[in-house]
């Protein structure tokens, strides 16, 4: 749950980051989300909630895990490394566990609007295993009672440029709704997935500019809605929303 009532988002995704997609409880991204935003790395702090982040497929360089970007959502995955860096490996040297080919972006695992919480999250261990196979630490994260806890990159943690390279191939791609690039009513869709929410009687504000690098909607004051019903809100107002049918 936030501790202020301006809390942030932390995570993938959303990361999905999140979960759920996922922002914090979901720390979203699509576990528990306590806020959604757009940013950098969100949807690294979206797990095991509803969604924390909506970030778009659009790369950006030195992601920081639990940044935020989405889980309103905005542009935030991680642009393969370009040139040398301090923690990339020398020419010559074998590629990181999971290296991926120049072609392999191409093949990124895609998240639907309709993505189960499971199938979110097993997208996202997929990615944050490869990153803890590339030497990026991973902790406990956050998960909802009940729930397994999914190990990732902790909030602020940077993710080396060799890790990035080399898992980008498994970083999920957001639902094509939720990405301003490739939504153009996305606006309009995320004022109407705020109104819903706050319409079903929790009560979130948005912060910034929706669609741009940090925007998104977080919670007014402390919620009292169980978490359960908070996540099935959070769901049915992005469906709803993103999928045409909220406004």
């Amino acid at each position: 749950m936030p501790k202020s009532t301006d809390d942030r988002p932390q995570h993938p995704d959303r990361r999905r980051l999140r979960t759920t997609v996922l922002c914090a409880v979901l720390l979203v991204p699509l576990g528990t989300l306590t806020a959604c935003g757009s940013g950098s790395g969100a949807q690294s702090s979206a797990r095991g909630a509803v969604v924390a982040s909506l970030p778009s497929a659009t790369a950006s360089s030195s992601p920081t895990a639990g940044a935020s970007p989405a889980t309103g959502a905005a542009a935030g995955d991680p642009a393969p490394a370009s040139g040398a860096a301090a923690g990339d490996p020398a020419p010559g040297a074998s590629a990181p566990a999971g290296a991926p080919s120049s072609a392999s972006s191409a093949d990124r695992p895609q998240e639907r609007l309709d993505d189960t919480q499971e199938h979110d999250g097993q997208l996202w261990d997929s990615y944050y295993a490869c990153l803890g196979a590339n030497g990026v630490p991973l902790t406990g994260g956050i998960a909802p009672a009940g729930q397994p806890m999914h190990k990732m990159p902790p909030p602020g943690a940077a993710i080396p440029k060799a890790a990035e390279a080399a898992c980008l191939s498994k970083m999920p791609l957001p639902p094509p709704q939720t990405d301003p690039k490739l939504n153009p009513n996305y606006n309009a869709d995320f004022s109407a997935w705020v109104n819903c929410i706050n319409g079903k009687g929790l009560k979130v504000k948005a912060y910034g500019t929706p669609g741009s690098g940090d925007s998104g909607w977080s919670y007014d004051g402390q919620p009292t809605m169980p978490q359960p019903q908070q996540q099935q809100v959070i769901q049915t107002c992005k469906m709803e929303a993103f999928s045409g049918s909220g406004h």
